[in-house]
């Protein structure tokens, strides 16, 4: 199963996501988002084993400036 989001920020909603998918024994293989606000979701992803964590754009690609609390996010964009 795929987990879609649009704006993820720490990824709570998504993260209840991925344990609803689990516990109907089925696979998460990836989170999507629109956007990331660059607040902790990568981070919170990987915490729950989800490896591959993808968004179309980062806040910054908004012009944004953020201190980023998910210093992963940079080396995957």
């Amino acid at each position: 199963m795929v987990i879609v989001d649009d704006v993820f920020t720490q990824g709570n909603s998504a993260a209840k996501a991925v344990d609803a998918v689990r516990s109907i024994n089925c696979e998460v293989v990836a989170v999507l988002a629109l956007v990331d606000r660059l607040q902790g979701a990568r981070k919170r992803f990987s915490q729950l084993g989800v490896m591959n964590y993808q968004s179309v754009f980062t806040v910054r690609d908004f012009g944004v400036d953020v201190d980023e609390r998910d210093t992963a996010q940079d080396a995957a964009h």
